[in-house]
């Protein structure tokens, strides 16, 4: 979804009305955002002897966020007191920690911006429509025109489908050969992080799997380009250059030990070699209209 939105802005097909309607739904999650990480302080710290523990001058204010019921309403004061909270190291901790947990990766950058989006004449701009993050449900469809180099105007049809296990029953619906192409995206920067679904199974395996299994039940990827789009690149640099964050081969041993697993470059090239070992295991060669092949994104 944040690619087509990007795709669109490019393209001249963002409308500014679609920031204006996600105003509400930004100053609700921003609430959340705070009471998540109060509540995953005390957390953190039982079960595993973080030091997110919220300084005592401090406390009645996290059990304040606690007591919130949603939906919320970024009052001055709730707005005044996110700010206090978020100078508190213990809260920062909690999120440095989000590995433990669920939570978004959008949640500093807001943070940061809590006076506009408190504002009563707060309308998102871009930036804070393209990092909200949403669920997909269903599937919604996008025609953008491009005038491509060498070859003219041509029309491109994006069918953008929800990435949660349960939406993708409705993939099956699509009849695979009306589709040319098929844009696989994944979170390149997520290989520490669990599904939302359980909290127990890694993601990028999670990833890798559904790869395999669409391609053998929904036969999407017979005679279609294949594109791989590792996106959240500049999140996976970010975190690799933390030497506090763990690397790919704490979650993938056979990660080759000739190879560093704090070079993003490296990193998305095995995980690219994953990606291509299973499609070259399903998919017969002669039904192979190109290999995949991955581009590095951020958005």
């Amino acid at each position: 979804t944040t690619i087509l939105k990007q795709m669109k802005k490019i393209h001249n097909k963002y409308d500014e009305n679609d920031s204006r309607i996600m105003t509400q739904y930004i100053q609700d999650a921003v609430v959340g955002y705070m009471k998540m990480l109060c509540y995953q302080s005390q957390v953190l710290h039982d079960q595993f002897a973080e030091k997110t523990l919220v300084s005592k001058q401090f406390e009645d204010l996290r059990q304040e966020f606690l007591s919130l019921q949603s939906p919320y309403d970024l009052t001055k004061n709730i707005a005044t007191n996110i700010k206090t909270l978020w100078t508190d190291n213990g809260i920062r901790e909690t999120l440095n920690k989000r590995h433990y947990y669920q939570i978004h990766d959008n949640v500093e950058y807001f943070f940061n911006r809590i006076d506009i989006i408190a504002s009563p004449e707060y309308v998102p701009n871009f930036d804070d429509y393209l990092r909200i993050r949403t669920r997909s449900t269903g599937f919604a469809q996008t025609k953008l025109v491009a005038n491509i180099d060498k070859f003219g105007q041509h029309i491109f049809e994006f069918t953008d489908v929800g990435g949660q296990r349960s939406e993708r029953k409705k993939w099956m619906r699509f009849i695979s050969e009306d589709i040319h192409a098929v844009l696989y995206i994944i979170a390149i920067s997520d290989y520490d992080l669990k599904l939302f679904e359980d909290n127990k199974t890694n993601r990028l395996i999670e990833a890798i799997n559904l790869f395999k299994t669409i391609m053998i039940k929904g036969k999407f990827f017979t005679n279609k380009s294949v594109l791989l789009f590792f996106n959240k690149y500049d999140l996976l640099v970010e975190k690799l250059q933390d030497e506090t964050k763990s690397t790919i081969k704490d979650h993938f041993p056979d990660f080759p030990d000739e190879h560093d697993p704090r070079d993003p470059v490296q990193h998305c090239e095995f995980v690219y070699t994953k990606f291509l070992e299973v499609f070259e295991r399903c998919v017969q060669k002669e039904q192979q209209k190109q290999v995949p092949h991955y581009h590095r994104t951020s958005a």
